[in-house]
């Protein structure tokens, strides 16, 4: 297996994936920061 193939086979496997759980991890930390800043005003 060469290596342009492999590459592509990883992004099919994971790209799929890599969106929804990016968006997912961005959603927490966005909550996170609300909520440590929230708690700084309080």
């Amino acid at each position: 297996m060469d290596m342009s193939s492999f590459v592509g086979v990883l992004y099919d496997t994971f790209g799929a994936f890599l969106i929804p759980a990016t968006v997912f991890a961005v959603g927490i930390l966005f909550y996170g920061v609300l909520v440590w800043l929230n708690r700084i005003e309080i």
